[in-house]
């Protein structure tokens, strides 16, 4: 794609396509075009582009999800093989970088805590390396702010310093959530008009913002084991939690059949305050196929869920749905998944056995088959 990136970048295009119409028309030749713009790739099937109507078909790679991702990793323990996918997220050729000899420590060291670690110098660049991004001192610090924590637009816009250009912060939001690096959802229930909540989609641009900006000057002085000891490691549990409730929701998708579940419709969260002004946080909250609805807790943690994390959600559910949540009420009805990455207490399993609607995924049920390519 180097060839439509020069200043006569139609009239290139324009000439690709003469030449297949001249040359290989009648060819068993299979042109593949491939780039990393977004934008560029999609000018390729715009009406007005020369190639428009000829391309067979088009596809947008995307990372792959937690359970791919360990498939490159086989030798690891799926613990550990969680945390790697925690810290570099699905990107093929960060994965590629970690050795079968090594642990998940060993190879986070080497390669993204070390200033001259492969996957540390791409996301190093990573903002500056992008078409068309020319001001990247604004994308950085709107970066920084929804790694922070920052969630809605103005919040973002006043950590970034731009609180009175938020159309600006807008726009990188949006530049960036077509490359990947951001995600937006909305609380679960709310109307259209509602404001969207924004988060990193990218697991490595995460942990970069979280572990190593903080430490970049102490990691200058090669103090990797230090950071490693006395700022990640003592975190990397807490950290763990989101990472963990987002690869919750890719196994609803993609191994509901194996879990016992009907077909998952939607599936997003909820946090909020009811009538009381008491705070609630649902990890899971979904329609079924159906027409049930799905909620359910996620934990990562090192001990067993016992059975109260059922009887809280309910009364969650309860206040929710007296506080005017409708769907709360239909939830209690509904179906409960609980996510432990420790396992589930006598109780919790018993329980489970008793209430035909209660599913509890353990994360060796995240892995149907193991992990073996």
């Amino acid at each position: 794609m180097a060839l439509l990136y020069g200043r006569r970048r139609v009239g290139k295009t324009y000439l690709l396509g003469r030449i297949w119409d001249r040359e290989m028309d009648d060819s068993s030749l299979l042109l593949v075009l491939c780039g990393s713009e977004v934008s560029t790739m999609e000018a390729l099937q715009a009406g007005d582009s020369p190639l428009f109507g000829r391309l067979s078909w088009s596809s947008r790679l995307r990372p792959f999800d937690y359970f791919d991702s360990s498939r490159m990793l086989p030798w690891l323990g799926l613990r550990e093989a969680m945390y790697v996918y925690g810290a570099l997220g699905g990107m093929p050729r960060y994965l590629s970088a970690v050795k079968r000899d090594e642990g998940f420590r060993e190879s986070l060291c080497r390669i993204l805590l070390s200033p001259r670690g492969e996957v540390h110098v791409q996301l190093q660049n990573l903002i500056a390396g992008e078409k068309g991004i020319r001001n990247t001192a604004e994308y950085d610090a709107v970066l920084r702010a929804v790694a922070a924590g920052r969630r809605e637009l103005s919040e973002i816009a006043s950590f970034a310093g731009l609180l009175n250009r938020t159309y600006v912060v807008r726009r990188i939001l949006e530049v960036m959530e077509n490359l990947d690096i951001i995600h937006r959802e909305r609380n679960y229930g709310t109307g259209p008009k509602s404001p969207w909540r924004y988060k990193i989609g990218d697991n490595a641009l995460l942990f970069w913002h979280r572990f190593i900006e903080p430490n970049r000057s102490r990691l200058e002085r090669n103090m990797i084991d230090s950071v490693w000891e006395t700022s990640i490691e003592p975190q990397m549990d807490t950290y763990m939690g989101l990472i963990f409730e987002d690869a919750a929701r890719q196994t609803l998708f993609r191994f509901n059949a194996e879990l016992g579940l009907p077909v998952i419709s939607t599936c997003s969260c909820w946090e909020g305050l009811d009538r009381n002004r008491r705070s609630i946080e649902l990890d899971i909250v979904g329609i079924l196929e159906t027409g049930d609805m799905l909620t359910g807790e996620v934990k990562w943690s090192s001990s067993a869920v016992n059975n109260d994390v059922h009887f809280q959600l309910l009364r969650n559910l309860e206040d929710l749905a007296a506080s005017g949540q409708s769907w709360a009420r239909q939830a209690l009805q509904g179906w409960f998944v609980y996510f432990s990455a420790a396992g589930f207490s006598e109780y919790m399993m018993r329980l489970a056995e008793e209430k035909t609607r209660i599913v509890l995924v353990s994360l060796e049920d995240m892995f149907p088959g193991g992990t073996e390519p």
